[in-house]
């Protein structure tokens, strides 16, 4: 969750000083060590709301989240990545179909995960792994290697 959270200062960024827009075609945003690019990248001021679409990838430092689509509710704040979901950090990499997290209390799921170590030491799946809580964590389906 701490990684994710640099991550998501591009896409808070985006949505600081606009009145609301929309940026057809590939899109580029970047912020100080922060790059977000989309297809399609739209701010509703109304909402309070960020979406990025195809072909999402946000780079932060050495932390990379890609996904087909991210939804970011700044009020929240919580952040929904749906889609081919991948992770890449230095300890390791995730994949999911889902990711939905809520930023403030760092709390959040994900669905279909897997995770991998960096060198392979070891890998985690399930059906679905959430965070609750403190440092309390729940899996269904889980396997461990």
């Amino acid at each position: 969750v701490q990684a994710m959270r640099g991550v998501w200062l591009a896409v808070v960024f985006c949505a600081v000083c606009a009145r609301g827009w929309t940026t057809p075609g590939r899109a580029r945003a970047q912020v100080g060590a922060t790059t977000v690019e989309a297809d399609h990248l739209n701010y509703d001021r109304r909402e309070d709301v960020v979406d990025a679409r195809g072909d999402v990838v946000i780079r932060r430092g050495d932390v990379e989240l890609l996904a087909d689509e991210v939804r970011f509710e700044r009020a929240i704040p919580k952040a929904l990545a749906r889609g081919n979901v991948r992770l890449r950090h230095p300890q390791g990499d995730l994949s999911a179909s889902e990711l939905d997290l809520d930023l403030d209390r760092e709390i959040g799921s994900i669905k279909d995960v897997r995770i991998t170590a960096s060198g392979n030491y070891y890998s985690l799946a399930g059906d679905l792994l959430e965070k609750l809580p403190g440092q309390v964590y729940r899996i269904e389906n889980g396997r461990f290697t």
